[in-house]
């Protein structure tokens, strides 16, 4: 299993996206790395941290990629590979694991993400969610999934190569509102579920404020939030077991 991902260099992100990729990759399912990153002169340090890593593939452009060039690239390079397309501060457990008996021929998933409540508290975000204590190296904390109909996609898992001729899958990844739109894109041509209940995916962003979605001008660089809304899909959320098996 492959994970693909976009990034470009945030200084004051570097260790949140290292840890992602260095937790990630130690997980047994995982064995690579597809990164498409968005070069900067003065990224010269964090580019060299990550060629540190084995098992990256790192693919240099000096644009946002849009969700097809990247599976157009994928389904070239990596074909009869199952793919997780996420976010790059996006951490995965151990759990993934368990993904290795589902039948990815017959469904993909489209996977709501936790938040950290230790993080979000601090900007008096109160939402609903799926609350859970989660032990992570001897830690015990409380994150909690960000809504509670299957929204807040950030992860999705499909099998290589990817149909895409007949859905519309050009406009770049983690762009606001458009993961409910990927979602109703991806389910043209397959079956999706939301195993968050065993799954973990966890945000991580210490300083993410999530009141600044508020804010947020939908201009051409965050591309159509009218589009997006209009076919915006949620995912209702389930246990690994309600999916197909091989």
């Amino acid at each position: 299993m492959i994970i693909t991902t976009t990034i470009i260099h945030q200084k004051q992100r570097v260790n949140e996206l290292l840890t992602c990729i260095k937790k990630n990759l130690a997980i047994d399912i995982i064995n690579k790395y597809v990164i498409f990153y968005e070069k900067k002169p003065e990224d010269i340090t964090f580019l060299e941290l990550l060629k540190k890593f084995d098992n990256l593939d790192i693919v240099y452009i000096d644009f946002r990629p849009s969700i097809k060039y990247m599976i157009e690239y994928l389904n070239k390079h990596y074909k009869n590979q199952t793919c997780i397309l996420t976010n790059s501060d996006i951490l995965f457990d151990n759990t993934f694991n368990l993904l290795q008996d589902v039948d990815f021929n017959k469904c993909s998933i489209a996977l709501t993400r936790y938040n950290v409540l230790s993080h979000t508290n601090k900007f008096n975000f109160n939402y609903a969610g799926h609350t859970i204590n989660y032990n992570y190296h001897d830690a015990t904390f409380k994150i909690k999934t960000m809504h509670t109909r299957g929204q807040s996609i950030d992860a999705w898992i499909f099998n290589l190569p990817l149909k895409h001729d007949n859905i519309d899958i050009d406009f770049p990844l983690g762009t606001y509102n458009g993961d409910g739109y990927l979602n109703y894109q991806l389910s043209i041509n397959t079956k999706l579920f939301n195993p968050v209940y065993d799954i973990i995916s966890i945000h991580l962003h210490k300083k993410w404020n999530p009141n600044s979605y508020n804010n947020i001008n939908h201009s051409s660089r965050t591309f159509w939030k009218k589009k997006y809304i209009q076919h915006e899909l949620p995912i209702p959320f389930c246990h690994i077991k309600q999916l197909p098996k091989k």
